[in-house]
């Protein structure tokens, strides 16, 4: 009877133990559950900072990546959550390494953390919301709209399109010198003083055999040209592609030949392979 009574209570005290446990378990959130309240909390302490009169560029973005960046080697039960959240928190390291140049390259930051991470950030937020992973949090939805707008104004007014390639070139005695052309469209408001492009060349390795700056001035808004002539120092028949790595916008702020340029880079590349470009050659 006592070795009965020592395991009824034995057996109790089992049942008990393991109903705290479960009861301790309830209280815990999961990855997901974590996430997206910690995506909450982290974008309006931004939203928040952004509303006062001083504007940190680097502040905001490292606000919401010291709350999120643990999140980027966890596991998620929602596979797509998972994969948008890492897409999210990468958008926003981005944006804090941009800081880094706010004052030395302006270009650069411009390209990492208005469009690489800026329009990343956007991107991400909207599937999150479309899919029902996340919603706007109360009291936000005029900063949700802030920032749709913002992202709205880069893709209208930062836009410079590659449309087309080609190559033209002269062939006297024997000698061939060629001179790769791109074709760009001003897809912004505003007249564009000076594109430069930087153009580079590949073998059939993917290799880069050199690099050239293309430019083309005086581009009206929705108006379209073509590049300068650059020559090219490669052999053509070891060119393989061409790809675009990037390049510069100048828009002249006043009308003086002195007064300074705002220039701001873009992001473009495309990938030209030479089997699809039109090539002419003038034998003289």
């Amino acid at each position: 009877m006592k070795n009965r009574s020592k395991k009824s209570i034995c057996r109790i005290f089992m049942l008990l133990l393991c109903g705290i446990m479960l009861l301790g378990g309830c209280g815990e959130k999961s990855t997901d559950e974590a996430f997206t309240d910690d995506l909450t909390t982290a974008l309006t302490e931004r939203w928040d900072q952004a509303d006062s009169n001083e504007i940190d560029y680097g502040a905001l973005a490292q606000t919401e990546y010291d709350i999120l960046k643990k999140y980027q080697d966890q596991t998620f039960e929602n596979k797509e959550l998972g994969t948008l959240a890492k897409e999210y928190i990468t958008a926003v390291e981005t944006q804090v390494n941009a800081a880094d140049y706010l004052e030395s390259d302006y270009n650069k930051f411009a390209e990492m953390y208005w469009i690489e991470g800026g329009s990343a950030r956007y991107d991400t937020l909207s599937t999150m919301i479309k899919e029902e992973l996340w919603e706007v949090p109360e009291g936000y939805q005029a900063s949700w709209k802030d920032m749709k707008a913002t992202n709205e104004e880069v893709e209208k007014s930062n836009h410079i399109e590659v449309l087309n390639m080609r190559v033209t070139g002269d062939s006297f005695a024997g000698t061939t010198y060629c001179y790769p052309l791109l074709k760009i469209k001003n897809n912004t408001k505003e007249k564009i003083d000076m594109v430069q492009m930087e153009l580079q060349v590949l073998d059939k390795n993917g290799s880069v055999l050199e690099t050239i700056s293309l430019m083309i001035n005086n581009i009206a808004p929705q108006q379209t040209g073509w590049t300068q002539k650059t020559f090219l120092q490669s052999d053509l028949d070891k060119v393989a592609a061409f790809e675009v790595s990037g390049f510069d916008l100048s828009r002249q702020t006043a009308p003086s030949s002195f007064m300074p340029y705002e220039s701001t880079t873009y992001i473009a590349a495309p990938h030209f392979e030479k089997k699809d470009i039109k090539i002419q050659i003038k034998e003289y």
